[in-house]
């Protein structure tokens, strides 16, 4: 993983955080579910978000990305983001 700070200290990404088949099985996953139009506070906002997404309750897969994920995260956030 490669991380590459937009924002220091406040905005990054994690390049590779995923292999490629990975990626592809959770888009496989995501196509056998109902996609719905994005919201902000549950109102339609397009000038904010204009894209469908899938919501996913998986806490076994929440737990693998976090703990993939945790050694690139700050141990605290504080102050204005």
């Amino acid at each position: 993983m490669i991380k590459e700070e937009l924002d220091p200290g406040k905005i990054f990404l994690l390049l590779n955080f995923q292999s490629n088949d990975e990626c592809a099985a959770l888009i496989r996953r995501s196509e056998g579910l109902t996609y719905e139009v994005g919201t902000v506070g549950g109102v339609v906002a397009e000038e904010i978000r204009n894209n469908e997404r899938v919501l996913v309750d998986d806490k076994t897969l929440a737990d693998r990305l976090f703990q993939r994920a945790a050694s690139w995260l700050p141990r605290s956030v504080s102050g204005d983001l």
